[in-house]
């Protein structure tokens, strides 16, 4: 996101980067692809398309928005905070640059808007997100979800175990804030 003019395509699974490249490889500008190999995960909703983000979930209490395979973490959290009756939208961002700004920007009109990523706290999408809020003068109610700092190594599974990022300790982290409103 800080290399002026470079694209950043962060493909949710293989499926996705089938589909996005293409597209990539016709653009102009350089782009950097972080890609984690995981075969077809979710069902994506809609075409990939340069800079247009995908709505996975409809929901009204809380926007959950992710990139590359923790969209699939998010996507498996908003079906367990479905079970608890709370409504969350679900927001690929395909691209982080460019960035779907409206896509972001409505996702603000919603009561919490978190952000999940494996990516530090204090350069990934959250900071995206606060500099798009500032630009437009607008707040809204941000829990952060990613790393604070390296990770454990480990298998994967366990490295999401102890970042906090299983399906259910994301549900329970939104559910939390939620009931602090």
């Amino acid at each position: 996101w800080g290399i002026p003019d470079m694209g950043i395509f962060v493909p949710a699974d293989e499926d996705e980067l089938l589909e996005g490249l293409p597209a990539v490889i016709a653009d102009p500008r350089p782009w950097y692809i972080r890609f984690i190999g995981f075969p077809g995960r979710i069902t994506h909703t809609e075409p990939f398309e340069l800079g247009r983000a995908e709505t996975l979930r409809e929901g009204d209490d809380v926007a959950i928005l992710s990139y590359g395979f923790c969209v699939g973490l998010a996507v498996e959290a908003a079906d367990r905070l479905a079970a608890h009756g709370i409504g969350a939208q679900v927001v690929n961002l395909r691209t982080i640059a460019p960035l779907d700004r409206e896509a972001v920007l409505a996702a603000c009109d919603l009561p919490l808007v978190v952000t999940v990523e494996d990516h530090f706290l204090h350069s990934g999408l959250a900071a995206i997100l606060a500099t798009v809020l500032l630009e437009e003068r607008r707040t809204a109610d941000v829990l952060p979800i990613g790393l604070p700092t390296w990770f454990r190594p480990g298998t994967l599974d366990r490295v999401l175990e102890h970042a906090g990022f299983t399906p259910d300790q994301l549900a329970d982290r939104i559910r939390h804030r939620l009931e602090e409103a």
